[in-house]
């Protein structure tokens, strides 16, 4: 679903409740093409199991076996498979860190539904008398907006990367650095773009949703895509990638008008990005709250199943962008609570190793991160006990991510093993503050006794 130095473009995987097996479309099972019944059910448990490279396959295989052909009696609803199992593939590609492969796959499964053939179909069977189609329109309708809220998060994804190839790059040379411009400035055409397909196609929406089955109603992902979240979250990761940038959103810079007044500072962007990520907390809580109109107590485990995976990309988000701010500890803090999220959603879903599921790396990465900054600021603070302490548990949390069954080109990898080589360089630096703090520390007491028996000494002589 709804995954990431100083300067923190961290290389991280995100994505929308699907991502991490949240429920899809309600829709009727399309009729399968062969001989052979597509596995819907097993490839939906390898995505929730994390088992991305085998779900990618799996996805694969079910669409070439749906691939729709024209003047087929099942042309419709062999489209709409075939669409399902392009957009799980894409899913599967983009948390393996495929951009390029999620994005072409994204890009197949936009095709299907913008078929002239398709669109006439599937309108004249929907006008048919006891059509099940009538019934498949609005859940399709909401996984087409989650089609665009996957290929925004996509892009994103694609600046973050180039964020973090900027930051390690010693040097441009100007036609590298116009080239770089050039490309952000292209994907931010494209996210605003869809950005506004995604608002267009809400509107389009929005009265055959509130009239559709009470099961659709009572999803909290699907009140959350129809919503105003998916917008308010991308704009909070834009914000915070563009305060990343030196130079800010390079389009500003096309007019000479631009150039004399300044776009925003680093700062200004990600405070932009906590109000946008604050937005999108408060369109959930909305979701949840149409959704589930009795309150907490009467959540099902799917809907705080799928409330409980976008709670744990916001808090991520939010830990990022504290972390950049420049507060560590905040940050630490949010991305353990992405951390119980995501172990609380490994055991409502009854699997058998809930804290090793590998989703749980990306936000144990970035905790780890984060405390190495929290470290660093006690021992320049004075206090090199509490860092060295902080530095160890770090270390501890880096094992753990270390164990989980993790792909070893996962693009987080590179990262973790620089914040490995971290721990051995401050735990030496805090290590080397403490005998001098500590012989501090002595003398300051033996200084305290030696006043105190002076005291005493007075005391005694008094007449």
């Amino acid at each position: 679903m709804l995954w990431p130095l100083r300067f923190h473009p961290h290389a991280v995987l995100v994505g929308a409740c699907i991502m991490l097996g949240g429920p899809m479309c309600q829709a009727v099972e399309p009729a399968a093409a062969t001989a052979k019944t597509p596995d819907w059910a097993g490839l939906e448990s390898l995505l929730r199991a994390g088992d991305y490279e085998r779900a990618a396959t799996a996805a694969d295989e079910i669409a070439t076996a749906l691939k729709p052909k024209r003047r087929e009696p099942d042309f419709v609803a062999q489209s709409i498979g075939c669409f399902r199992a392009l957009v799980r593939r894409g899913v599967a590609e983009f948390r393996l860190g495929r951009l390029d492969a999620a994005a072409a796959t994204l890009e197949q499964a936009r095709r299907i539904p913008r078929d002239s053939e398709f669109k006439r179909l599937l309108a004249a069977e929907a006008r048919g008398a006891n059509s099940k189609v009538a019934n498949m329109l609005v859940p399709l309708e909401i996984d087409l907006v989650e089609l665009l809220f996957l290929r925004m998060l996509v892009i994103l994804e694609r600046l973050r990367l180039a964020n973090l190839e900027s930051a390690a790059a010693a040097t441009r040379s100007p036609e590298e650095e116009e080239a770089f411009r050039k490309h952000v400035a292209d994907w931010l055409d494209d996210l605003d773009a869809l950005a506004k397909s995604d608002g267009e196609a809400r509107k389009s929406l929005e009265d055959r949703f509130d009239k559709s089955a009470p099961a659709v109603l009572a999803s909290p992902r699907n009140r959350a895509l129809v919503g105003r979240f998916p917008l308010s979250f991308v704009a909070g990761i834009r914000s915070l990638e563009l305060s990343r940038l030196p130079w800010g959103d390079p389009r500003s810079a096309a007019n000479t008008a631009a150039e004399a007044a300044p776009g925003p500072t680093a700062g200004e962007w990600l405070a932009k990005s906590r109000v946008q990520l604050t937005d999108a907390a408060a369109a959930l809580d909305e979701a949840i709250a149409a959704a589930a109109p009795g309150g907490a107590a009467t959540l099902k485990p799917d809907q705080t199943i799928e409330i409980l995976l976008f709670r744990s990309e916001l808090r991520i988000r939010e830990g990022e962008v504290l972390l950049a701010a420049g507060d560590p500890s905040g940050s630490s803090q949010r991305f353990m609570q992405a951390t119980d999220h995501l172990e609380q959603i490994a055991t409502l879903r009854k699997l058998p190793q809930p804290k090793s599921h590998p989703d749980l790396f990306r936000p144990l990465v970035l905790c780890a991160d984060a405390m190495l900054a929290e470290a660093r600021r006690h021992v320049e603070k004075g206090d090199p006990a509490q860092g060295r302490q902080t530095i160890v548990a770090a270390s501890a949390i880096l094992t753990r991510a270390e164990d989980l069954p993790v792909p070893q080109d996962h693009p987080l990898r590179p990262r973790l093993l620089s914040l490995q080589t971290l721990v051995g360089e401050d735990l030496a630096q805090a290590g080397a503050k403490l005998p001098g703090v500590e012989a501090a520390n002595a003398a300051a007491r033996r200084m305290r006794r030696t006043l105190d028996g002076a005291a005493a000494a007075i005391d005694l002589v008094a007449p």
